[in-house]
């Protein structure tokens, strides 16, 4: 049986007995998408968190403008 990927994240699963020689090298390929995976998503969280609070900064100036 040959080398099989992950549904989500097609990450390697190397045959057991087979990969003698290269598992190794495909476990650390796969913890290198996921350290870029989670990475990535931490990115855009921190993005939409300094977003999120640019937004009420100027809601709440915007409510001092206009004397609310």
């Amino acid at each position: 049986m040959p080398d099989t990927q992950t549904t989500n994240y097609n990450f390697t699963k190397p045959e057991n007995g087979a990969s003698e020689d290269t598992w190794g090298t495909k476990l650390n390929q796969n913890w290198d998408d996921a350290d870029a995976a989670i990475k990535a998503a931490k990115d855009q969280a921190d993005a939409g968190v300094s977003n999120a609070a640019a937004n009420l900064l100027s809601a709440k100036r915007f409510a001092i403008w206009i004397g609310a």
